[in-house]
């Protein structure tokens, strides 16, 4: 049990890293060489545009057919960083 929790704490470290960037579109393979681990996730919840959101605690991503990753965070999560632009803005382009 320790394992899992230590490998989902450092999806979720990754993917609030790459958050904080800005980096909401990034190659699958990217995702990987950081160390993500895709096989473990704490759920996945339907999002907007009928996509399917695999969450590592608040933040989570989504794949496309392109292996294109997707990053989204929980809707009743206020992500708050020095980001410029909302995450929601950035996603619509």
């Amino acid at each position: 049990m320790r394992n899992v929790n230590s490998i989902l704490r450092k999806n979720r470290r990754i993917l609030e890293e790459l958050f904080t960037q800005q980096s909401l579109l990034l190659d699958r393979e990217e995702l990987a060489e950081r160390g993500f681990n895709f096989n473990y996730v704490t759920h996945r919840k339907p999002i907007e545009r009928g996509l399917v959101g695999q969450f590592c605690y608040e933040f989570g991503y989504t794949l496309n057919e392109k292996q294109v990753v997707m990053l989204v965070l929980e809707p009743e999560v206020e992500f708050n960083s020095k980001r410029k632009n909302s995450t929601k803005s950035q996603i619509e382009e």
